[in-house]
C-alpha cells in the first residue's frame, strides 16, 4: 500500500506477531456474523421440529428453514470476505483497529471500482494457486509444495489489494479536500 515494492523483511518478531493477533480480531468479530446466523437457524429449525412433534409438516418446515439459511449463509460469508480486506485496509491506513469497524471508512473502500478491481486480482491468485496446488497434488508432491503456494498466493493477493487502494484517499482525507460550491 505505500508503494515499496520489495517484500517486507521478517524481523521485529513480536511486533508481527501483535499485528497478526490485530488482524485476527478484525477477522474474528467479522465472522460472528455468518455464526450468529448459523446458531439463529439452528435454533429456529429445533424449535421448529420441537413444536411441530411428529410428522412431514415439520420435516418440510425445518427443510425450507435450512434451505433459506445455508443460502442466506453463503451470501454474507461472501460479503464479508468481499469486505473484510477492505476492513483490515482500513486498520492498516489508519492503525485503529476502530476503522476496521468504521462504517464510512469501510464504504470508500468496498464501493470503489479500484478496491473492487484489486480485490478479484487477489481472488483470481488464490484459484490460481488453489489450481497448482490441484495439479500438483496429482503427481503427489502438491502436498508438499500447497503450504508454501499457498503463502505466496496470500501474500501476491495482499500485494494487489495493496496496490490497488494505494492511492485511494482515506476518510479523514475526504473532509479536508475542497468541495465544489455552486454558481451564485
Amino acid at each position: 500500500m505505500d508503494g515499496i515494492e520489495e517484500p517486507p523483511e521478517f524481523d521485529e518478531w513480536g511486533e508481527l506477531f501483535v499485528d497478526g493477533l490485530k488482524a485476527f480480531a478484525i477477522g474474528f468479530v467479522y465472522s460472528l456474523v455468518p455464526t450468529v446466523l448459523v446458531l439463529v437457524t439452528l435454533f429456529a429449525g429445533g424449535v421448529t421440529l420441537g413444536l411441530s412433534g411428529p410428522g412431514n409438516a415439520g420435516n418440510l418446515a425445518f427443510g425450507l428453514i435450512a434451505i433459506v439459511a445455508v443460502l442466506a449463509t453463503v451470501v454474507v460469508s461472501l460479503l464479508l470476505a468481499y469486505v473484510l480486506p477492505a476492513a483490515i485496509v482500513a486498520w492498516v491506513r489508519t492503525d485503529s483497529l476502530a476503522a476496521a469497524f468504521s462504517p464510512g471508512e469501510i464504504r470508500v473502500l468496498v464501493f470503489s471500482k479500484t478496491y473492487a478491481t484489486g480485490w478479484l486480482v487477489a481472488v483470481g491468485i488464490s484459484l490460481l494457486g488453489g489450481l497448482v496446488v490441484g495439479v500438483l497434488n496429482a503427481v503427489v508432491i502438491g502436498a508438499l509444495l500447497a503450504p508454501f503456494i499457498t503463502f505466496y498466493a496470500n501474500v501476491a493477493g495482499a500485494h494487489a489489494i495493496g496496490s490497488a487502494v494505494r492511492e485511494m484517499p482515506a476518510v479523514e482525507d475526504w473532509s479536508e479536500a475542497p468541495t465544489s460550491q455552486p454558481a451564485a
